[in-house]
């Protein structure tokens, strides 16, 4: 038989304290900022393996980055990579 009662317990966790821009290293605000996820799908099953995540602190960056990609995706034959660049803003 189990014998429980009820107790405070200090746990330690992993908590997000900040971004930083993967292109340029400065801090990004975290209440505005792109996320980009860039993928192929030259492998069949085995493009999932492919995602990448990037976070940018601003347009600069993420123009920088969309611009060298995609010039690299238009000189590739065939062709299966994939970017996609999403706003991240919190009013918080």
């Amino acid at each position: 038989m189990e014998i429980t009662e009820k107790r405070t317990v200090e746990e330690v966790k992993e908590v997000l304290v900040g971004r930083k821009c993967d292109f340029c290293g400065k801090m990004v605000d975290v209440h505005n900022w792109f996320r980009v996820t860039t993928s192929h799908s030259d492998w069949g099953t085995d493009s999932g393996d492919s995602y990448e995540y990037r976070d940018a602190c601003g347009p600069e960056c993420v123009l920088g980055f969309a611009e060298k990609y995609v010039r690299e995706a238009h000189s590739r034959n065939p062709n299966t990579l994939c970017i996609e660049i999403e706003h991240k803003r919190s009013l918080w």
